[in-house]
């Protein structure tokens, strides 16, 4: 008899482990949307989503990715949190020179009535998969640490101050992937 309750013991504790570790993966927040990783090849990307031919970066030696215009709420979601109040969407990628994905950049639009919500909620996002934001930052939010920074930016601070749409940035740089 004591052999089998610490069987059915035994069963009671792998299941329980089973499905804290499935809750723990199912609520974890990606660093970069459709599956991507920092660090990844240009065929992974390729794979995950189209990014098309890759061009010699201006910058370094590195390579780019055309932009890549997303207009579906779903694919919006997953880059922002939100798709409320936000239009003209695109996403660019860098690779070093091994064509790793070193850069995530993502471009959109918010208006101006949604504008804090629309901070609000990528914060949260962020600060999920990053810890807490760092205390100063020259733009709206900013997530540093050994590994690579998130810089959470608007183009037109002034404009949309008073009252204009904001033109935002958020860019997601890998320290370990980088030049040296």
């Amino acid at each position: 008899m004591k052999t089998a309750n610490k069987v059915i013991a035994l069963v009671l504790c792998t299941i329980m482990l089973m499905l804290t570790v499935g809750c723990e993966q199912k609520d974890r927040t990606s660093l970069l949307p459709f599956g991507l990783e920092l660090g990844n090849d240009y065929e992974e990307v390729q794979n995950k989503i189209d990014i098309g031919e890759l061009k010699d970066s201006e910058a370094n030696d590195g390579y780019i990715s055309n932009l890549k215009y997303i207009s579906e709420e779903e694919e919006i979601t997953e880059i922002l949190g939100t798709s409320e109040g936000i239009s003209d969407v695109a996403i660019g990628l860098a690779f070093n020179a091994d064509k790793k994905l070193y850069e995530f950049y993502c471009f959109f639009t918010v208006e101006n009535e949604k504008l804090s919500a629309t901070n609000d909620i990528i914060r949260q996002k962020f600060t999920k998969v990053a810890g807490e934001e760092e205390e100063e930052c020259n733009g709206i939010a900013l997530w540093e640490n050994e590994e690579y920074v998130i810089n959470y930016r608007s183009e037109n601070p002034l404009e949309a101050f008073l009252g204009e749409d904001a033109s935002c940035i958020i860019s997601i740089h890998s320290y370990e992937l980088d030049f040296k």
